[in-house]
């Protein structure tokens, strides 16, 4: 497993590093980090996964069932949404 998860990791960097700002890529990224146990990455993603109009499919993802229920996860959420109606 823990190969499994540098690998995927590894390959993550590389597509991020080709695009960091791609929807498709930073929602994967979201996954990979959560499922390997690094939230702190995951919610680090996730500004640039709104950027990029992937929350929705973040949102419907139930493999992040628990990341969405992160406090943290909700606030970043939460400032977004105030951002967007100009509060």
């Amino acid at each position: 497993m823990v190969q499994e998860n540098e690998s995927a990791l590894a390959e993550l960097k590389r597509a991020l590093e080709a695009s960091p700002n791609d929807g498709y890529v930073v929602s994967r990224a979201i996954l990979v980090y959560e499922q390997a146990g690094l939230r702190e990455q995951a919610l680090a993603m996730l500004p640039k996964a709104i950027q990029s109009s992937s929350l929705n499919e973040i949102e419907s993802w139930p493999p992040l069932d628990q990341l969405r229920r992160d406090p943290r996860y909700i606030e970043i959420v939460k400032l977004n949404n105030r951002r967007d109606a100009g509060q």
